[in-house]
């Protein structure tokens, strides 16, 4: 989703105080949706994107990966056909 800037300035004009703190506003209120993955299109972040590592277990909120989850993801891609994927304990590898 990209970022909706309301007011446009020309060089060698006046730039109102309301018109440039609307654009600031906007630019906030984008990025405060990505942090928390409301302005985030679907497939987005993919496995792919995200480099080895990146993703620390301290990043993790609590309870945001549950041993029923990573379960019920295995189990959708075992019924995909992935094989490939295998639980142990509350370890995926795949």
């Amino acid at each position: 989703m990209p970022v909706f800037i309301p007011y446009t300035f020309t060089n060698n004009t006046v730039a109102e105080a309301g018109e440039v703190n609307s654009n600031f506003t906007a630019v906030k209120n984008f990025a405060d949706g990505l942090a928390t993955g409301t302005n985030l299109e679907n497939g987005a972040v993919t496995s792919v994107k995200i480099g080895t590592g990146a993703v620390e277990t301290s990043k993790i909120a609590d309870g945001a990966v549950t041993v029923d989850k990573l379960a019920a993801g295995v189990a959708s891609q075992l019924a995909a056909g992935d094989s490939a994927a295998v639980v142990l304990g509350s370890q995926v590898f795949g």
